[in-house]
């Protein structure tokens, strides 16, 4: 595996989901992808703490979304995956998922 570090912003035009975003690993992961280039969109329980991680990433030159879902309720999460469709539609080419 290399070593090589990500620079530039390999994934621009890509969006990036984050759960867990409104503090510690979550949000930082969310500010390194936008740092690469990707539209994040964080989700977290309170969306005051989620709302301070986009201002970070907007004063960063990034772009974001907060979106309030608690995760082990499907129907808010199915209500922010409609909500990110909304307002950062998907690309045409579909994203490979490993399950």
């Amino acid at each position: 595996m290399s070593a090589a570090l990500l620079i530039g912003t390999p994934l621009a035009g890509r969006v990036a989901v984050v759960s867990g975003a409104s503090s510690g690993m979550g949000a930082v992961t969310a500010q390194r992808l936008a740092e690469l280039g990707a539209t994040v969109v964080v989700l977290a329980r309170r969306k005051d703490k989620l709302d301070g991680v986009v201002k970070a990433i907007e004063a960063a030159g990034g772009t974001a979304l907060a979106l309030a879902v608690d995760v082990t309720d499907r129907a808010t999460v199915q209500s922010a995956a409609e909500r990110r469709r909304a307002a950062a539609p998907r690309r045409s080419r579909r994203a490979s998922v490993r399950r």
